[in-house]
Formats: C-alpha cells, sequence, structure tokens
C-alpha cells in the first residue's frame, strides 16, 4: 500500500454531504474521486472516539469485501 500525495490533484466542483466527516473532489488520473476525511472529535466530551468514520476504515473494508469476490469501488489512501 502506498499513500498518494493528494496535493498534486486540483479540486473538482463537486461536493458531498454526509456526518462521517469532511469531503471534497479532485480530479486524479483524469476521473473524479472524492477525498475524505476523519471526523474531527474535538469538541465531543465524555465519547470514546470511534474508528467507523476513518477513511481507513472504509479502505481495509472495501478490501476485505474485494477479496471475497463483492464489488466494491477503488478506494486508495493518501495525505492532503
Amino acid at each position: 500500500m502506498k499513500l498518494i500525495d493528494l496535493n498534486a490533484y486540483p479540486r473538482n466542483i463537486r461536493t458531498y454531504g454526509g456526518n462521517a466527516g469532511a469531503k471534497f473532489g479532485i480530479v486524479m488520473e483524469d476521473k473524479d474521486w472524492i477525498v475524505k476525511f476523519p471526523r474531527s472529535t474535538k469538541e465531543f466530551t465524555n465519547v470514546k472516539i470511534s474508528y467507523t468514520t476513518s477513511p481507513l476504515s472504509e479502505y481495509l473494508g472495501s478490501k476485505i469485501y474485494e477479496s471475497l469476490g463483492i464489488p466494491v469501488h477503488k478506494v486508495k489512501l493518501g495525505l492532503r
């Protein structure tokens, strides 16, 4: 697994909602991709940090499903 430098790719005009954390679109290899960030928990009090909204969890889950022959979307890990 190689982390991709996402700073090298321009943002597109797409926007994304949801409660799992900040998201925005980029253009990578002439295709639109979603960049997702883990949700900040700094405003939470007396809460154990959940890993379920983590992009890493999505990456690992996708790879597990893919290894079982279940179709999944492409997921890459990167830094921005």
